[in-house]
């Protein structure tokens, strides 16, 4: 059997404190944890119905992962990528809509 490998494999593995740099702080925080990414590297996170996963090894103990990797990830659950209607409720879309209107009352249009 052949194992395929991802653009991820052809990289340089790296460990996740290292990884945690690449990625955006968060909420004032100086910078990203490295559980952090352990956990979505476990867990994932759920964007829309889907669960997205970081890309990683755990070899010797040791969380790795590659660069390629956690751009793909931040990539994947990036809530900018589009424009986020997917993921309101129909109550949140009318609570959106009416907050909208009133906005637009004060500006007299």
């Amino acid at each position: 059997m052949t194992a395929t490998r991802t653009t991820a494999d052809a990289e340089k593995p790296i460990g996740m404190t290292t990884a945690a740099l690449l990625v955006p702080a968060s909420r004032g925080a100086s910078k990203t944890a490295t559980q952090t990414l352990v956990r979505w590297a476990r867990r994932g996170v759920l964007v829309g119905k889907d669960r997205v996963r970081l890309e990683a090894t755990k070899r010797g103990g040791v969380w790795l992962t590659t660069a390629a990797a956690v751009r793909q990830f931040l990539s994947a659950t990036d809530i900018n990528s589009d424009d986020g209607a997917r993921d309101r409720t129909p109550a949140k879309s009318r609570r959106d809509s009416v907050a909208a209107g009133k906005k637009l009352q004060k500006l007299g249009l």
